[in-house]
């Protein structure tokens, strides 16, 4: 046979091999799918006995070896070696340390498969990548015959596998990038870990994080390689974590969390799950301080609303007894002597200001709202103290004011900013309490330069000290013991003081004074809360005709307003249940209803809409007697209904000023 027809044999032999190399590597998807199909399909037309590849683009490497099958391990060792010798060779700027360990496939078996003896012999064939060298393969045989003699179909086949890997690996960059690219803007921190304990990649939030986890300036996370990147090596906070995650880990478990709470109060929620190919781990850190902060605020904000409905039933269980006694205290300071007059006083006074605390109590209770409106700062903070007063008492801690003479105004959410003032002042009252140092605590303000309202709280206690000043604002940072303390207080107020434009900062002497000072921009409204309006005097003889339903549920307040409204009036029926009401106000007209809101069965609020639909003129003549206005839907209801009310207790001269104002009014309609 000439060399012209062994040629078109050897062809016809290649062919239907190249063929199906060709069919088996049209879906490939990876490099290591690709070179198992090289070397088993390659097999079918060279008798080798072993074969390699290794591959390198970017941060990554891969390689494998592959022998025939009942191969000696000492052979494949030998072959191991002598290949990882010609990748060096080639790949000459490839760090020792970046060789992966290469795993074993056995070839599937076609022919003789005869362990066979004699001199290695190997052909090298160079992998690349947009001109340059991204890899090697290597075939070695061990017979006495050389089946790389003609290389053709080796070749053939090298270059079909070539040009699909240059395929794979622009794919694998593009994909890099698109990853990159998402890396660079996540909002968590990444950090990849080599098998050796390298830090590999981490992505600049990652690098902003490991600031707050790391107490050696991020040691533990700098330079891929090297000592200063063993994270091992470093005895901070990420690395003790990533320790205690990898040595606690079950064998079958993918990812495991844990939580670190570093020394400035800020928590972390870190991520380990494990690489199987590259044999290390890939770590996301995250801030998670302000979604714990969030938990309990909604912890508290729970509380804060089941103690409002809790103090909404308390305060009409005590109003309603109140208004009692408010009434017969008033009906015996008609016949009483000076002496008795004046005790009689004292007890009235005393009634009126259980009624503003528990007001107070139930503003501050309810839910918090943003709204803002001008307020004297001054006023605020008397109402704050209210609250504390005996507890400030109880514990020997004495309050100094130094208020403005003059109104300080400002436009603020009241109720939030008196949690400001109450949180001050349950601080300084617990640090003089613990330490036993000092007794005193003042609060002053001040109008600055007609620009700034500003308010201080200052405690003679043991004060706060140098190295943790700056740290008093971070959320759950505490000194308090477990269980007294959630480390919240300052960083709320501070939240609340900015929300309003202000500031608030702190300034402490240790062992003399701790002081707080927040500024508020004035508001240049004019207002004096302090100055009531004058009490119109009204001739109580309008209302000698007038005919009365009181509906009250509370027995003894029916009674006691009804023997002290009765005088004045024409006439008073006093009613406890609303549906025998009802059943009165379908029978007849009345000039006025008192009623009460809340009530067993049919409320004050569902009477009232049945006489808006059987008698709606009668409406006009509604006034509301409640023992809580501060619930929002008493106040929604009794905006919307537009009627005249009052808060238990009030005095009988509030009730008659009404019906007089009311009569006056209709009278007026009339004329």
């Amino acid at each position: 046979m000439d060399m012209a027809s062994n040629g078109n044999g050897l062809k016809e032999i290649h062919l239907p091999v190249l063929y199906n190399f060709a069919r088996a590597i049209s879906a490939v998807f990876d490099i290591q799918t690709l070179m198992t199909h090289f070397f088993n399909i390659l097999k079918t037309a060279v008798d080798f006995d072993a074969g390699a590849y290794f591959v390198r683009h970017e941060n990554h490497s891969e390689g494998r070896v592959y022998v025939k099958g009942g191969m000696d391990k000492s052979k494949v060792d030998a072959f191991s070696a002598a290949f990882l010798t010609r990748v060096r060779g080639v790949c000459r700027d490839l760090p020792e340390e970046r060789l992966p360990a290469f795993g074993v496939s056995i070839l599937m078996e076609r022919g003789n498969g005869a362990e066979k003896t004699g001199p290695m012999r190997f052909i090298d064939l160079p992998l690349k990548y947009q001109g340059d060298t991204a890899g090697l393969i290597t075939l070695v045989s061990y017979g006495e015959k050389d089946p790389f003699e003609d290389p053709g179909v080796i070749d053939a086949m090298a270059t079909h596998a070539n040009a699909v890997l240059e395929g794979l690996l622009s794919h694998m960059f593009a994909e890099e990038k698109k990853l990159a690219e998402i890396l660079l803007n996540m909002s968590e921190g990444v950090f990849i870990i080599d098998r050796n304990g390298h830090f590999t990649a981490v992505n600049p939030k990652g690098l902003e994080l490991a600031e707050g986890l790391c107490d050696r300036e991020v040691s533990c996370v700098e330079g891929s390689s090297g000592e200063r990147g063993v994270f091992s090596e470093c005895d901070c906070d990420f690395a003790r974590c990533v320790k205690r995650i990898k040595e606690s880990a079950a064998p079958h478990e993918k990812v495991r969390q844990e939580e670190i709470k570093n020394a400035q109060g800020r928590i972390f929620t870190l991520s380990i799950s494990s690489l199987d190919l590259e044999g290390g781990y890939i770590i996301t850190a995250k801030d998670v301080t302000e979604e714990r902060l969030m938990q309990k605020r909604i912890m508290l904000s729970s509380k804060l609303a089941s103690l409002g409905e809790m103090a909404a039933g308390v305060a009409h269980e005590i109003n309603n007894p109140l208004q009692a006694i408010l009434c017969n205290i008033e009906l015996l300071e008609y016949n009483a002597n000076d002496p008795g007059h004046k005790r009689l006083k004292r007890v009235r006074d005393g009634v009126l200001r259980i009624k503003t605390i528990i007001k107070d109590i139930l503003i501050f209770a309810r839910e918090q709202t943003t709204e803002t409106e001008n307020a004297d700062l001054n006023i605020v903070i008397e109402k704050s103290l209210d609250i504390l007063k005996h507890q400030l008492r109880m514990v020997n801690v004495g309050i100094r004011l130094e208020l403005s003479p003059n109104p300080v105004i400002v436009k603020i959410n009241r109720n939030m900013f008196q949690q400001v003032i109450i949180n001050l002042l349950q601080n300084a009252r617990d640090a003089i309490e613990d330490s036993g140092v000092g007794s005193t605590v003042t609060i002053r303000s001040e109008l600055v330069a007609g620009k700034e309202a500003v308010v201080e709280v200052a405690d003679d206690g043991p004060g706060i000290p140098e190295n943790i000043q700056d740290r008093v604002f971070d959320p759950f940072f505490t000194t308090k013991d477990v269980g007294k303390g959630t480390g919240l207080g300052l960083s709320v107020s501070r939240k609340i003081v900015e929300g309003m434009e202000g500031s608030i900062v702190v300034a402490s002497s240790p062992g003399k004074k701790t002081t707080f000072r927040i500024s508020i921009p004035h508001h240049g409204v004019v207002i004096d809360e302090r100055r009531g309006k004058k009490r119109r005097e009204y001739d109580y003889s309008v209302l000698r005709d007038k005919s009365i339903l009181m509906v009250d549920d509370e027995e003894g307040v029916l009674q006691i307003v009804t023997e002290a409204v009765t005088p004045k009036v024409g006439s008073v029926e006093p009613v406890q249940n609303s549906k025998d009401a009802f059943e009165r106000i379908k029978e007849r007209d009345y000039d006025f209803i008192f009623l009460d809101i809340k009530m067993p069965g049919m409320d004050g609020m569902d009477l009232f809409r049945k006489v808006a639909e059987a008698k709606p003129r009668l409406t006009e003549r509604v006034i509301f007697m409640t023992g809580d206005i501060e619930s929002k839907k008493t106040a929604d209801f009794l905006r919307l209904t537009g009627c005249r009310y009052l808060a238990k207790p009030f005095a009988m001269n509030e009730l008659l000023d009404v019906m007089c104002e009311l009569t006056l009014r209709a009278d007026a309609v009339k004329g």
